[in-house]
């Protein structure tokens, strides 16, 4: 299955590459921030995610049986691009449980394809245009931070993510890979206003028992047709670089949108009608200005209160006088 890689001003390869991304497996749009922000810390509740598109994890890998559900989203602006992997599995077996590497236990994989043309033959272990994210889960203090040591880019600082885990296997994993630690094979650093369309696939390894399991992976766009990723990035899907920028109103929140304060206009602080386990408060353009429930220190005008609790998360707008 041949990709070509597309750049603004190649007319001239318009239909040949219309074709070929017709062809693919997985194709999504990722919008640009414009003045959102993502917070990495492990949770899908940002206001950019409520507005980037879903692409749900449908495909199985060759002959496997995975039994997880996952989505992931993306975004990116000029510093580089953010993706974030929600997953349910049935059984919790990160590689501190099952016994043996990361890359055999639940883990969540991303991968990145910019080479010029996209059907080189190349996978993720050699590098030179292709590139895998996939740090295994924090066994200790999740929610955190971290820089990233994989070895498929030709400069790691900068790379970051941080996951999520109840331990009942459900997980959030969230990435940000900057533009100049993923060029092309031509050594070509990625600007998303020229190169419009790359390469990119996610992987959900899921087993279900330990040192005596197996992996099972689901995916988004290679089955495995040709070979794994890893080996060879040519079947991963297409995503292109919308420079449309994810707006407000059309920001549609992973939590529901039920109220939970007793009073929707407030002076110093938040009056929760539930239990409420992290509060996070969100101003107009999604940018998180505060984690509790006072509120006196902001200004006038109206916010979005996101309540995490023992039964979900839930988000209510009010008013700051």
């Amino acid at each position: 299955m041949k990709k070509q890689l597309l750049k603004i001003g190649a007319a001239c390869l318009a239909l040949a590459v219309s074709a070929n991304v017709m062809a693919q497996e997985g194709e999504a749009t990722v919008l640009n921030l414009g003045d959102l922000e993502i917070v990495l810390d492990g949770v899908a509740d940002d206001a950019a995610w409520g507005g980037a598109e879903q692409m749900d994890l449908e495909l199985i890998f060759q002959e496997e049986t995975p039994t997880v559900t996952a989505y992931w989203k993306a975004a990116w602006n000029d510093d580089g691009m953010y993706a974030v992997c929600v997953g349910e599995d049935d059984v919790w077996m990160p590689s501190w449980l099952s016994g043996v590497d990361d890359w055999q236990s639940d883990k969540v994989e991303f991968y990145y394809d910019t080479t010029d043309p996209q059907d080189d033959g190349g996978g993720a272990s050699a590098g030179a245009g292709n590139y895998q994210v996939g740090a295994n889960f924090t066994e200790t203090d999740p929610g955190t931070e971290m820089p990233y040591a994989g070895s498929t880019f030709a400069e790691t600082p900068g790379v970051i993510t941080a996951d999520t885990y109840d331990g009942d296997g459900n997980y959030v994993v969230e990435v940000f890979v900057p533009w100049s630690v993923i060029p092309t094979n031509t050594e070509t650093v990625i600007d998303p206003y020229v190169t419009t369309i790359i390469g990119f696939d996610v992987v959900i390894c899921d087993r279900d028992a330990a040192a005596d399991g197996v992996r099972n992976r689901k995916v988004w766009s290679n089955v495995g047709g040709t070979d794994e990723s890893w080996n060879n990035c040519d079947d991963v899907g297409l995503i292109t670089f919308d420079q449309t920028e994810i707006s407000v109103s059309s920001v549609k929140s992973d939590v529901s949108n039920v109220n939970v304060l007793v009073s929707n206009v407030v002076t110093n602080n938040l009056e929760l009608a539930v239990k409420a386990s992290e509060i996070k408060v969100l101003n107009s353009i999604g940018q998180v200005v505060g984690t509790s429930v006072n509120v006196s220190d902001l200004n006038k005008g109206i916010y979005i209160a996101v309540i995490k609790t023992d039964n979900g998360n839930y988000s209510s707008k009010f008013l700051k006088k």
